[in-house]
């Protein structure tokens, strides 16, 4: 008798707790992080949609929606769909810019992601625009004492790629 009371209770209750699980925006968060480590990018577009979807509608994800947009922005450009991958960076980057009083570098690594994007879109005018913009803040760090070297170089290189690519100067 027990032990179909027990039976019961699992064919009652492990639904539940698979829904529970499968809509827990943390443990979907992980999950698809796995994925895309995997190269499971379309599972791991799955869950962070998933994820996306309760931060719409939750005031208590914060941060998460940004980790959220950059995480899909990989995943999509990785799966070959950047318009996608820049629809949800275009979002993280308004995160940012809206929420961190001085984004500074953190926000020229998002612009600098942003001009890659255009250059697998082949959109090299924007790209360098963008890789302009860039350049100017890192200076603009540079001269307050404030920068490394190295993203500038980085920038610089980035800035080369896309002018290389670039077939019509």
């Amino acid at each position: 008798m027990a032990s179909q009371r027990k039976q019961f209770l699992l064919a009652f209750l492990a639904p539940a707790l698979l829904t529970a699980q499968e809509s827990d925006p943390d443990l979907l968060f992980q999950q698809a992080r796995k994925e895309c480590a995997n190269g499971n990018y379309q599972a791991c577009v799955t869950s962070l949609e998933q994820v996306w979807k309760h931060c719409e509608t939750s005031q208590d994800c914060g941060r998460k929606v940004y980790d959220t947009a950059k995480l899909l922005t990989r995943a999509l450009a990785a799966a070959g769909k950047p318009e996608e991958a820049e629809s949800y960076l275009q979002q993280a980057i308004n995160w940012r810019e809206t929420r961190e009083s001085a984004a500074g570098v953190a926000l020229a690594d998002d612009l600098t992601e942003l001009a890659m994007l255009c250059r697998m879109r082949k959109d090299f005018e924007r790209g360098l625009t963008i890789m302009h913009r860039v350049i100017s803040g890192y200076h603009l760090e540079a001269s307050r004492g404030n920068l490394q070297a190295v993203p500038l170089a980085d920038a610089y290189h980035r800035l080369a790629i896309l002018l290389t690519e670039n077939k019509d100067p």
